[in-house]
């Protein structure tokens, strides 16, 4: 009882407030539909397993078929069944058939250099849906307040397709904040830039990041009283865990746009050690969910675990996207941290 009281806490905290006190998006949409107050894990209780992309039906673990029910990934579940990076490397999505600007390609395709490619330009997505699979140890607890935070609105994970560069296809994925039904990102937080290849896995084509990425987690950690003529602000505690991800696009059983995903990778217990979330008049350590439990992965090769793994499943809607501020910048000005 004492950790899921922590847990719920830490959540009241994580996604509160960026402008003191005041709930993000609240403003915009009288509170019913609320901007993340940070960036990171993401959870919540859904599936996936939808209609696959290019080369028809799939889920993960080869279930699937069109909004087919999510595969059983618990938290007692081997992560090593299901970890990208244990699975043979997929075959790159071959370009299409010629075409010109603006021709018709195949589904989640578009003309790009001459060729019909895999391209979800325009489309963007908010995270609707996720399971925690690991850490194991703290799972239930991440999976309930962490839906909490989706099915309230407190979190908006959003993911953009960015299009084709010389590193590959790039999502760009950050916290969203709506008005009115409209989506843009909020750019004081972290946009994280990921480039990846399309890759031919389980009959669909799915986006894939080679190797693992460092992901930038922006945490707000308590509030800066207001002063003379400066209101009361957030501030901040941050840290970097290191991902694996894969995206593929799909629709669910009502034949709705989603893309599914599965996040892999882990965090340091060092840098979890160094988080402390300020709420109610306690603090909150990060490295509390983790009592009792030693790290079981080796980060760095030395021969010591000092690592916990970080995996979970993934399903979003596509929204209403408009953000006039073009600048996807995953490195922003320094934020404000805690007296």
């Amino acid at each position: 009882m004492r950790r899921w009281l922590t847990c719920a806490g830490l959540f009241a905290a994580v996604w509160a407030c960026d402008d003191g006190g005041v709930p993000p998006g609240a403003a915009d949409t009288g509170g019913a539909d609320t901007g993340a107050g940070g960036q990171g894990g993401v959870g919540g209780q859904g599936g996936v397993g939808g209609q696959g992309g290019v080369g028809g039906a799939g889920g993960m673990g080869g279930q699937g078929g069109a909004g087919g029910d999510m595969p059983d990934m618990g938290a007692d579940m081997d992560v090593a069944d299901a970890a990208p990076e244990d699975a043979a490397v997929a075959p790159l999505v071959d370009a299409g058939a010629a075409c010109m600007p603006g021709d018709d390609c195949g589904p989640y395709q578009r003309c790009v250099d001459d060729a019909c490619r895999m391209d979800l330009r325009p489309d963007v997505f908010r995270m609707i849906n996720a399971q925690v699979i690991e850490p194991a140890v703290a799972a239930n607890e991440l999976q309930l307040a962490l839906l909490v935070a989706v099915s309230t609105g407190s979190l908006n994970l959003v993911f953009e397709a960015g299009g084709y560069g010389e590193n590959g296809y790039r999502f760009y994925v950050g916290n969203g904040r709506p008005e009115a039904g409209v989506y843009s990102f909020r750019h004081n937080l972290p946009i994280q830039n990921f480039d990846g290849d399309w890759r031919f896995e389980d009959d669909r084509a799915e986006w894939h990041i080679d190797g693992r990425q460092a992901f930038r987690i922006a945490v707000p950690a308590g509030t800066i009283p207001a002063m003379d003529d400066m209101p009361a602000s957030t501030c901040w505690t941050e840290f970097t865990t290191d991902v694996n991800m894969q995206i593929w696009p799909g629709e669910n059983a009502d034949g709705q746009a989603r893309l599914y995903g599965f996040v892999d990778g882990f965090v340091e217990r060092s840098k979890l050690e160094d988080v402390e979330i300020r709420t109610g008049g306690n603090v909150i350590r990060f490295i509390d969910f983790f009592e009792g439990a030693d790290p079981t992965i080796d980060s760095n090769g030395d021969g010591v675990n000092d690592a916990y793994p970080f995996t979970l499943s993934m399903e979003a809607e596509r929204i209403e996207f408009n953000d006039p501020d073009e600048t996807r910048n995953p490195d922003p000005p320094d934020l404000p941290t805690c007296p």
